[in-house]
């Protein structure tokens, strides 16, 4: 989306350019320069400034506004942690939303709701620390997002949904000269993609070979296929593998990505062959959005696909829906339709549906948006559906919140067990997905606690990168810190005596290089005298392996296994490519390898 696609008083929904302070351009006053107390110059009109903090998705939020003469002119960010592409974005919308409009009656942001209710809490708290009454603010006149132009009513192409898949079909297809509409429900830009790590398993990458670990296309197919119980198309599964590379150096080299060096051994691989950008799933969207700008496609948040449109022949003819800025009701035709939804991880009933299991006692990793909206349409476009009882935890997620823990990592180190209540560990820590979110569910209380020093955690810098994650699970009564064993155990009421002897016992494995009771698979160090660390984990929903059913050109097959005329989909809203199970770090390499297929095959018939 254009700035132009919206109104200046409606500030740029979902689509800001950039993250953080270089957001908050458009519909912001000017920042008046202040001396030390924070007070304007003398000749200038009187400014008086306060602060103010609340808890935001990733930590405390702080904030500094600045009025004179009773009108708000500045709205700084002191301390946020939260997400960049996602969290930032949304505080940037607000800020210009109640700048422009002298008003804290302003529209939350869809698909960050949390950290607009923290922002607008923390502005609040800002401006009564500045002499003003905050209830007064909160009374004048609502302001709304709006649009300044309509949604285009034809288009070459059409991509549903704004993940890492649905851009880089975007990125292809514009490339190829055609003109692309992108439609996104939240009025957030980067689906679940944002809030990953994006992790990516690259087979033959640069720093995999500087590591000397020998590694091909083939094998990576092997474990993705092994590691889904061989029930995913091996046909599909080879197109991912085989371009995982090129997509790797695509993003390297052509969408500036840059990763950390170390590779690792993700669970259910059988080498270390991992990568993760610096900037994770939250950098790598705003690059990628920065090439879809760049090529030409036109982004547009807050709209809503509801239908996919088709002629008397069965051909797909575009879309329609309603835009939720304007409630009005659109209709874009085009030549092709790519849809990258994602899966329904946010959608019980439907996970119900097809897997009674995951009720909603199971909380959830995926962003707001994914309720399989694009799956819904397509069946209702005559698309096979496959694989839609196979649903994934992750092993590693919050209690509290169901988010997926950063510092869950730390089951790759070779530097932690995982034990439960009784001390005891019951799974290799290197195990697929669903073999350790069953392992631990099948424990006391559903849960699993990680054991560890401090001086690895910090090692691993554990306190600076993930910081506000620990400070969050520390006030949850979710991380323990003992000098002893026996005062971090005691937080969580664990069987000190045998956790020492579970302890002892991978001590004395690592000597020898095997682990005798679960074969960790991976490199082996000791865990040695305290400080100690622990942190619990549980299960959560984290992706959903079925979806429509596509070809190796990512084009939609109905129920005969023939193609849908000018429908594509790519990424977690298909099917038959991870099984009964996706391994881990295998995602990214799917949405970003099919999205460009599909992007392409689009391009190509539109």
């Amino acid at each position: 989306m254009d700035e132009k696609n919206l109104s200046r008083r409606g500030f740029i929904t979902g689509g800001a350019l950039l993250a953080g302070s270089a957001l908050l351009g458009p519909g912001c006053a000017p920042t008046t320069e202040k001396d030390d107390t924070g007070l304007a110059p003398t000749g200038t009109a009187q400014a008086s400034s306060g602060t103010g903090t609340a808890q935001g998705r990733n930590g405390e939020l702080t904030v500094r506004a600045t009025v004179e003469d009773d009108e708000l002119v500045d709205i700084q960010i002191v301390r946020s942690h939260e997400t960049i592409s996602v969290g930032e974005t949304a505080q940037a919308v607000l800020s210009g939303l109640i700048l422009e409009n002298q008003t804290l009656d302003v529209d939350t942001v869809s698909g960050a709701t949390l950290t607009s209710m923290a922002y607008l809490s923390a502005v609040k708290d800002a401006l009564a620390a500045a002499g003003q009454d905050p209830s007064a603010w909160e009374k004048r006149g609502h302001a709304s997002l709006s649009r300044d132009e309509p949604i285009p009513a034809a288009a070459d192409v059409v991509v549903v949904g704004s993940g890492g898949a649905a851009l880089c079909a975007a990125i292809t297809a514009a490339r190829e000269g055609k003109s692309v509409v992108l439609l996104e429900k939240m009025g957030i830009f980067g689906g679940s993609t944002a809030l990953s790590g994006f992790g990516f398993a690259a087979p033959g990458s640069w720093p995999q070979q500087q590591a000397g670990i020998e590694d091909s296309a083939d094998n990576l197919a092997e474990d993705m296929l092994a590691g889904g119980d061989y029930e995913g198309n091996p046909d599909l599964v080879h197109v991912v593998c085989d371009n995982a590379l090129d997509a790797y150096q695509w993003l390297s080299y052509d969408m500036m990505v840059s990763w950390y060096p170390d590779v690792v051994q993700d669970g259910g691989h059988s080498c270390k062959r991992s990568q993760c950008p610096e900037d994770y799933g939250a950098g790598t969207v705003q690059r990628l959005l920065a090439g879809a700008r760049s090529a030409g496609a036109q982004l547009f948040a807050s709209v809503k696909t509801d239908e996919i449109a088709k002629d008397e022949t069965g051909k797909v003819t575009g879309v329609r829906g309603t835009d939720l800025l304007t409630g009005e009701p659109f209709e874009v035709t085009a030549g092709a339709v790519v849809l990258a939804t994602g899966g329904f991880g946010r959608n019980v009933d439907m996970r119900m549906k097809y897997n009674p299991e995951f009720d909603d006692s199971y909380l959830c990793t995926d962003a707001p948006g994914i309720t399989g909206d694009g799956i819904i349409m397509a069946e209702a476009a005559g698309a096979q559906l496959v694989d839609m009882e196979f649903i994934q935890t992750h092993p590693t997620g919050n209690p509290s919140t169901g988010s997926m823990l950063d510092v869950g990592g730390i089951r790759t180190y070779g530097c932690a067990i995982m034990v439960n209540k009784e001390g005891q560990r019951f799974v290799e820590e290197l195990e697929r997905r669903d073999v350790v979110s069953k392992a631990t569910l099948a424990q006391t209380d559903g849960l699993g606690y990680f054991v560890f020093t401090r001086k690895d955690a910090e090692a691993d810098d554990m306190y600076g990168w993930a910081g506000d994650e620990i400070d969050s699970m520390i006030a949850a009564g979710l991380w323990a810190e003992g000098d002893t064993l026996d005062e971090a155990c005691a937080v969580f009421g664990i069987d000190v005596a045998a956790c020492a002897d579970s302890i002892a016992q991978w001590n004395a494995d690592c000597e020898t290089g095997a682990d005798t009771a679960f074969n960790y698979r991976g490199d082996m160090s000791p865990i040695g005298d305290g400080p100690y660390c622990i942190f619990a984990t549980t299960p959560t929903v984290h992706y959903t392996m079925g979806g429509v059913a596509i070809d190796t050109q990512a084009r939609v097959l109905d129920a005969a296994g023939a193609p849908i005329p000018g429908l594509y989909a790519a990424g977690e809203a298909t099917g038959d490519i991870m099984g009964t199970n996706r391994l881990g770090t295998t995602a990214v390499v799917d949405i970003v390898v099919f999205g460009r297929i599909a992007g392409k095959s689009a391009a190509n018939l539109a």
